[in-house]
């Protein structure tokens, strides 16, 4: 899958964002939700809580239905 999207980080820490990205034509969908015929462009609006990235499972909404992801930090991100 492509995804692309933005985020701003809240002065509590949590990150308010978008994440937009293209479900391939005939994909299967781990929520279940049928694959179209075409290539279907989904924007998804999501908060994160400042320690995300500590391996717990978030779910999140979509239009297609809740997915729920587990985030690891891996490394700091150079300024």
């Amino acid at each position: 899958m492509q995804y692309n999207g933005s985020y701003k980080t809240k002065r509590d820490g949590t990150l308010e964002g978008v994440v937009e990205y293209v479900l391939p034509a005939g994909a299967s969908l781990i929520t279940g939700a049928p694959a179209g015929v075409a290539p279907t462009r989904v924007s998804t609006k999501l908060t994160l809580p400042a320690d995300f990235a500590d391996g717990r499972v978030i779910t999140i909404d979509t239009p297609l239905g809740p997915v729920n992801a587990k985030f690891e930090k891996l490394k700091d991100i150079p300024a």
